[in-house]
């Protein structure tokens, strides 16, 4: 009996870590990932295409985070993932008085924007601080609050071939007096974020190159991948 409880265990402990691994495949976080995007900035209409990238990784408070870069919309994100869900703790975001300037914003606590496991129905919500450094040393800081929902499973057609994603609909109020704003993100397997619809921007993976676990590639990049900057 003790040595069938034993391997029931096993199984267990087994099971438990290919589930928290599959969740994680939603949003792999590897130095030398890229994604692609055919992208719409909607304040003038215009096409644009944008590659992202998994430019490097720090420790932060014994945490491990990850540097994504998108140079051709200068968009800034330092995540973290672990077991419960994926991290933001900062993000480039407009000066909160000359809105056309970029700043890096902290967000305190960090925000958790996807959450494990991805169920429809979930529910989660966030209330914190954006703090940016006038002149690197005067704070001057918005109050976030933002409210997620997944909402469904759904494969999208992408320029990288059919991808299993779950959607995420967030009711966002970044302190700038416009209220609280919606925004629908589409997160999938082995990809991470996938599409997007927002009132700025509207995005679609159009191709990826992904580092797995075993340091091989999936890479599904379109012709022409050197025009997405």
């Amino acid at each position: 009996m003790q040595r069938f409880l034993a391997v029931i265990c096993l199984l267990s402990l087994f099971s438990a870590a290919a589930l928290a691994r599959d969740w994680g495949d939603y949003y792999p976080l590897r130095v030398g990932n890229v994604l692609y995007f055919d992208g719409l900035k909607k304040e003038n209409n215009e096409n644009c295409k944008v590659r992202m990238e998994v430019m490097y990784k720090e420790t932060r408070d014994n945490r491990e985070y990850f540097y994504l870069y998108a140079p051709s919309v200068d968009i800034r994100y330092l995540l973290r993932k672990d077991a419960e869900g994926v991290y933001m703790q900062y993000i480039k975001i407009p000066f909160p008085v000359i809105s056309f300037i970029m700043v890096e914003a902290e967000m305190k606590p960090e925000m958790k924007f996807v959450s494990f496991p991805l169920q429809p129905g979930a529910k989660w919500s966030h209330e914190g601080t954006a703090t940016v450094y006038l002149f690197g040393f005067i704070p001057i800081e918005r109050k976030i609050k933002a409210y997620f929902k997944t909402t469904k499973r759904e494969t999208l057609k992408t320029g990288a071939g059919p991808i299993d994603t779950y959607c995420i609909e967030v009711l966002i109020d970044t302190g700038d007096g416009k209220g609280l704003v919606k925004e629908t993100h589409w997160y999938g397997m082995d990809v991470g974020y996938t599409a997007g619809e927002t009132v700025i921007y509207r995005a679609l993976l159009a191709g990826r190159n992904i580092i797995t676990e075993e340091g091989n590639s999936l890479d599904s990049r379109m012709e022409g991948a050197e025009g997405y900057r």
